[in-house]
């Protein structure tokens, strides 16, 4: 369209050319305002081009100077963006070696009665210097038979490997669900990982959440109250 009108536009150049030949300065605004004045009864399309591209020239320093800004406004997004991909890229390769332990109690898996405190590695890499500490109320504990508490001695472990856990007997659940059943205690539990951070972490253990289970006696315990009672009528004998 607007190339259209430019060729119909009825713009003589024998006067452009007469006015260079005379010495006339043709800079460009010159040019620019000759043509508009050469077309304005014919072509009024072009002659909305040619100012705006006039405005341009005349304020090509703010032009300039706001695609600046916004040049440096997208140059600080994309800094943005990259430090974010970076800490997530970063983040994601140190969840593929980094440990985790964590504490809990459950069952043991020959019966229903006894009850185990496991310490597990559920992490993707090892666990060095493993420790660990109960926080009981004193009065409560010693209300109830507890086999396993804390030893002032006990170093702490060298290395947990990954999925590797450690199981030892805590409790006969029937007493300890007894009243005054045993109060909900903490575990914190501390060890470092490959890099050699430290990691501190406390978990709550409930006895509770073992209420109304139907506990039954383990082939252990049954075995070994069997026995009692042999060794009892021997003695009686």
């Amino acid at each position: 369209m607007i190339v259209s009108q430019i060729s119909n536009a009825q713009i003589n150049p024998s006067i452009l050319h007469s006015r260079m030949d005379q010495g006339t300065t043709t800079d460009t605004r010159q040019l620019v305002d000759y043509a508009m004045d050469a077309i304005e009864r014919d072509t009024p399309v072009l002659k909305e081009v040619l100012k705006v591209i006039n405005f341009l020239n005349e304020n090509q320093g703010a032009i300039t100077a706001i695609a600046t800004v916004t040049i440096a406004i997208l140059a600080w997004f994309s800094f943005r963006q990259n430090r974010i991909l970076i800490k997530e890229n970063r983040l994601l390769r140190k969840s593929g070696t980094e440990p985790k332990v964590v504490a809990y109690i459950k069952p043991d898996e020959s019966g229903r009665s006894e009850l185990e405190f496991i310490l597990a590695n559920i992490g993707r890499g090892p666990a060095f210097n493993v420790s660990f500490n109960f926080c009981f109320d004193k009065e409560n504990l010693a209300e109830n038979e507890i086999s396993f508490s804390d030893e002032p001695n006990r170093t702490a472990i060298n290395i947990l490997p990954q999925d590797e856990r450690i199981i030892t007997y805590f409790g006969y659940i029937p007493s300890l669900l007894s009243d005054p059943i045993l109060k909900p205690f903490t575990v914190i539990v501390k060890y470092s990982n490959q890099a050699e951070e430290f990691i501190e972490e406390q978990y709550t253990l409930d006895i509770s959440q073992y209420l109304g289970y139907n506990v039954s006696h383990s082939l252990k315990y049954r075995a070994t109250t069997a026995l009692e009672r042999i060794a009892e009528n021997i003695s009686k004998s």
